[in-house]
C-alpha cells in the first residue's frame, strides 16, 4: 500500500505500523483516494478462485506463498473496498472492473499471475480476457491460441471450498492462537484477530462471518489459503 501511493504516506501513530493516509489511484474503479482505511489489499487471482484453479492440490506452504507473494507486482494491490466486495472470488467471465479503461491492464495481470502459479482457466474465462485485450491501445503479446484445457486434477465443475476441522502443521488454530499468529491468516488484521478471540470457541471457520470485517468473499479466501484451522 506504502509503495502504491503517489504521495508520502501519514501513519495512524507513532509505531509506523497502520497507514492512515496518503493518495492512491484506485485501479478498478479510477477513482482518487486518500483514506486508506477506503481501501482494501486485493488478490488478482482471488484465493477461491486460484483454489477452483488448481491451488487445491497445493501443499499449505504453496497455499501460503501465493497468499503472500510479492514478486508479481500487480499480484496484491489496493483497491477500493467497494471493488473488492463486489469482485469477490469471481473470474473475469462474471466480474470485470467498473473502469473500462483498466480492462486491458488487469486482463493482462491476471493471465500474467495465472501462467506464473500454472493456475487453468476456463473456456468462458478465457473469453473474457481475449474481449478485455482488444482494448489495449498497444500490441500485447499474448499466447491465445485455443482456450487452455482445465487441468486433469481440477474438478470441471466449481466445487464449495471444504470446512476445515482439525489442525495440521502450520496451521493457525482459531481457538488457541495468540493474537499475533492470528494476524497471520489473509484479511485478519489485529482489531479482527481480538474479535476473534473474544468471539471463542469457534465450531468451525463459517463462525468467522460473525467477526466484524469479514464477509463471505473473505472467509472463501481464508478458506482457501488453508492456514486457518478450528483445533
Amino acid at each position: 500500500m506504502i509503495d502504491e501511493s503517489s504521495m508520502s504516506v501519514g501513519f495512524r501513530n507513532g509505531e509506523l505500523c497502520t497507514v492512515d493516509n496518503g493518495r492512491w489511484l484506485a485501479p478498478y474503479t479510477g477513482t482518487a483516494v486518500t483514506v486508506a482505511g477506503d481501501l482494501d489489499i486485493d488478490h488478482m487471482v482471488p484465493l477461491a478462485n486460484a483454489h477452483r484453479s488448481g491451488a487445491w492440490a497445493w501443499t499449505a506452504q504453496q497455499k501460503e506463498d501465493y497468499a503472500n507473494d510479492l514478486s508479481l507486482d500487480h499480484h496484491l494491490i489496493a483497491v477500493t473496498a467497494s471493488a473488492n466486495r463486489s469482485k469477490g472470488a469471481k473470474g473475469p467471465e462474471e466480474w470485470k472492473p467498473p473502469d473500462t479503461g483498466h480492462w486491458c491492464k488487469y486482463s493482462v495481470n491476471w493471465i500474467t499471475v495465472k501462467a506464473a502459479w500454472r493456475l487453468s482457466a476456463t473456456a468462458d474465462e478465457w473469453t473474457a480476457l481475449e474481449n478485455m485485450l482488444g482494448t489495449c491501445s498497444v500490441d500485447v503479446v499474448v499466447e491465445t491460441g485455443e482456450p487452455p484445457p482445465t487441468a486433469e486434477a481440477v474438478p470441471p465443475t466449481e466445487t464449495p471450498i471444504p470446512i476445515v476441522t482439525g489442525c495440521n502443521e502450520g496451521q493457525v488454530d482459531l481457538n488457541s492462537a495468540s493474537i499475533e499468529e492470528l494476524d497471520l491468516i489473509i484479511h485478519i488484521s489485529a482489531a479482527r484477530a481480538t474479535g476473534i478471540v473474544e468471539l471463542r470457541p469457534f465450531s468451525s471457520l463459517d463462525g468467522l462471518l460473525n467477526v466484524s470485517g469479514i464477509g463471505p468473499s473473505r472467509l472463501a479466501d481464508i478458506k482457501a489459503q488453508g492456514v486457518a484451522c478450528i483445533g
